[in-house]
């Protein structure tokens, strides 16, 4: 996905099960993570209905996954310019 600086990202959990952890292989770098933004190394998981906002305000390319999903793929990036 690629945005623009300021651009906002929404996710929207369908179901139950899932969190956003920013970083790469598992591993979360701290710069975000559901639902609150805290305790990125144990972020835990939401309900279906939940949502989670990111602003992005610096240019860069930034990769997250799904923590308990990330063995099956749950992953992705946004590149901000």
């Amino acid at each position: 996905m690629v945005i623009n600086i300021g651009d906002t990202v929404h996710w929207v959990w369908l179901v139950s099960g899932h969190n956003v952890v920013s970083g790469m292989g598992g591993v979360a770098d701290k710069k975000f993570c559901s639902p609150a933004g805290m305790n990125c190394g144990a972020a835990p998981t939401s309900l279906a209905g939940t949502t989670y906002d990111v602003k992005f305000t610096q240019a860069g390319t930034y990769p997250y996954f799904c923590a308990p999903h990330i063995g099956a793929g749950m992953k992705g990036s946004v590149t901000v310019q």
